[in-house]
């Protein structure tokens, strides 16, 4: 579960009770090849402003429970449509791979890493991505570091993955680039290199990785292994969230949200967790979705705050799970449910959000009283 992440030591959360952060880290992993509480009523305090999310929100098909009845025909058939896709891309890419085109076995170990077109298998990922490597290709050393620094069906090797994320950026792979600038940041074996990460940002970011200018920023934004830069930080914020990058939006949106840097204007705050939901940043959804509960910048819409809890559930958002659970909970923009409730309060816990678990334990002493 990594994709750029706001720092906790930035402020830059907004789900969370009174403004203070609940993120665990800086950075989540973006997609590959693809360009972060509670209390009664789930409102965790909060971010804004105004802004459309029209069709950028939808309900999402997984989590603990959907707000009820948000696009599930339309959903089936796209469904339907997307898998046959993917399996057609997965043979094309088989056949290709074996025709010795290395770049295809690196799509198709992407393939079997996310079960798209292929059962999910990471032993085959990693050997797909093991045969581009040694055979040349630098994508390939990249991803296979990922299956390393995770334990995706391999013992978790942080040490391995950080030599092959190395391997990848010399030969100027920029996803490997910026997976080495992340393994210098948290100081995968050995201590912090918060120099050497800033370096790795900026040489990933000049190859055209876009996500490694948004975490450029964020080292010149907390002068962390670079001069502290906010004006330079702000403008490569923007450039990135421009580059399709949700969590340089988020960032973006934070500034103006706060008044941090940039005048205060929380529309243009909304706007900006907007477009970073529409690129499913999960903590520009909770965000904006805080805005619509507590109709901070926008006319209070508890439906929509829903939806948009729900996406970011949908996308491993502890605190939009929880929000989600809190509305459940008092039955506000959807019916009342205990049960579901539960489960989302469940769920933002197995993400990791203490108070989720608070909530969780909360709701089920008085579920059991009640019972008594």
């Amino acid at each position: 579960m990594r994709a750029l992440r706001l720092a906790a030591a930035l402020g830059l959360v907004a789900a969370t009770l009174g403004g203070s952060l609940g993120c665990k880290k800086l950075f989540k992993r973006p997609r590959p090849h693809e360009a972060p509480g509670g209390g009664s009523g789930g409102v965790a305090g909060g971010s804004g402003g105004a802004g459309g999310v029209t069709g950028g929100v939808g309900a999402g098909a997984g989590g603990a429970g959907g707000v009820a009845g948000m696009g599930a025909a339309s959903d089936a058939g796209a469904d339907a449509a997307g898998s046959a896709a993917y399996a057609r891309a997965a043979a094309l890419h088989d056949a290709d791979c074996q025709r010795g085109i290395l770049r295809s076995c690196v799509s198709l170990g992407l393939a079997y890493r996310r079960g798209r077109g292929v059962p999910r298998d990471y032993e085959k990922a990693l050997a797909l991505y093991d045969q581009a490597c040694k055979g040349g290709e630098p994508s390939g050393c990249s991803y296979m570091g990922i299956l390393f620094a995770e334990g995706l069906g391999v013992a978790k090797d942080k040490g391995r993955a950080k030599k092959l994320y190395d391997q990848a950026c010399a030969k100027d792979e920029s996803f490997g680039c910026y997976e080495s600038g992340i393994a210098r940041y948290y100081g995968y074996d050995g201590p912090v290199d918060a120099p050497a990460s800033t370096e790795l940002f900026s040489k990933s970011c000049d190859l055209g990785y876009a996500q490694a200018c948004d975490a450029l920023a964020l080292n010149y934004f907390k002068g962390f292994g670079a001069k502290k830069d906010t004006t330079k930080a702000v403008q490569m914020f923007e450039e990135s969230c421009t580059r399709g990058v949700g969590s340089g939006c988020s960032h973006m949106a934070h500034r103006f949200k706060d008044g941090d840097v940039v005048p205060k204007d929380l529309p243009r705050a909304a706007a900006f967790f907007d477009k970073g939901c529409q690129l499913d940043d999960e903590e520009s959804c909770v965000s904006l979705g805080v805005l619509y509960a507590q109709g901070r910048g926008v006319a209070r819409d508890d439906e929509m705050a829903g939806r948009l809890y729900q996406k970011s559930c949908d996308l491993d958002g502890g605190y939009g799970c929880m929000n989600l659970g809190g509305l459940y909970k008092t039955g506000r923009g959807v019916p009342r449910d205990t049960p579901r409730a539960l489960a989302l309060y469940a769920r933002g816990c197995d993400l990791g959000v203490a108070d989720s678990c608070s909530e969780q334990a909360e709701l089920e002493r008085q579920a059991g009283t009640a019972a008594r």
